[in-house]
């Protein structure tokens, strides 16, 4: 039965999300990022208007935080399968009759699990330092779009991780993404602050963009941003499928 055959996998990713590195990297950098990067730009900026309203920098950052993480998702993915893919668990996974939809669901289901964990510690953390909830209704609107965003960078990790042959074109990939992708979105500022209209067609080319604004609109306004949210859901979608067909050739 799939429900039996795909415990052992979201087990091993569990365990896997619990090391010492990736509680690193998921509680104490993001809390360094918020308490430290945000407050210090928080006396370089006197925050932005936005909807009518002003919006403190630190409260402005938080839900594009939020977004930055689940998009780190994907060069865990990526990793991941790649490792899986040349010690040929992939195929032993395929050998025991474990379908790649169930080894795909494993990977999604533990990244959204933990990613709306570290989204609900960042959001009190803020509520905390500095005095704002989203409504609850706002609340749950993160949640679905932190589930969607996850769906999206992991799918990408997943296609990355079988198509990337060596380690080194793996870092290169990662470097020339990660980077490039964090800064070219709404993430650290808001799209109304772009003056190149270049450099704007290609923030809004990037998908990081749509998610940090679908999150902000929740956190802030408690507004569902139906048009960002589309865009993630095609999206998601379409790469799900590549994932999983490019999963069943391996």
């Amino acid at each position: 039965m799939m429900n039996l055959r795909i415990l052992p996998l979201v087990w091993r990713e569990l365990k896997v999300n619990t090391t010492t590195h990736f509680v690193v990297g998921k509680i104490i950098v993001p809390t360094a990022y918020l308490l430290l990067f945000s407050l210090g730009f928080s006396y370089a900026f006197n925050g932005f208007y936005l909807n009518g309203e002003h919006v403190p920098y630190t409260s402005f950052f938080l839900p594009g935080l939020i977004a930055l993480q689940v998009f780190l998702n994907y060069s865990y993915a990526l990793s991941m399968v790649r490792w899986d893919r040349i010690t040929n668990l992939i195929t032993i996974i395929k050998i025991a009759g474990v379908g790649m939809g169930e080894y795909l669901l494993s990977k999604v289901f533990s990244t959204v699990l933990y990613s709306m964990l570290q989204g609900v510690y960042l959001i009190l953390l803020g509520a905390v330092f500095f005095g704002r909830f989203p409504t609850f209704q706002g609340f749950v609107y993160m949640l679905v779009g932190i589930f969607v965003g996850c769906v999206f960078w992991v799918a990408l990790g997943v296609v990355l991780g079988i198509v990337i042959t060596n380690d080194v074109k793996r870092d290169i990939i990662t470097t020339l993404v990660g980077l490039p992708a964090s800064f070219a979105s709404s993430v650290f500022y808001p799209l109304n602050m772009i003056h190149s209209s270049i450099f704007k067609a290609i923030v809004l080319l990037n998908p990081l963009t749509y998610l940090a604004q679908f999150l902000r609109n929740a956190y802030l306004f408690g507004t569902f941003d139906t048009t960002s949210f589309l865009i993630l859901l095609v999206a998601s979608g379409l790469l799900s499928l590549l994932s999983y067909y490019t999963a069943r050739n391996v």
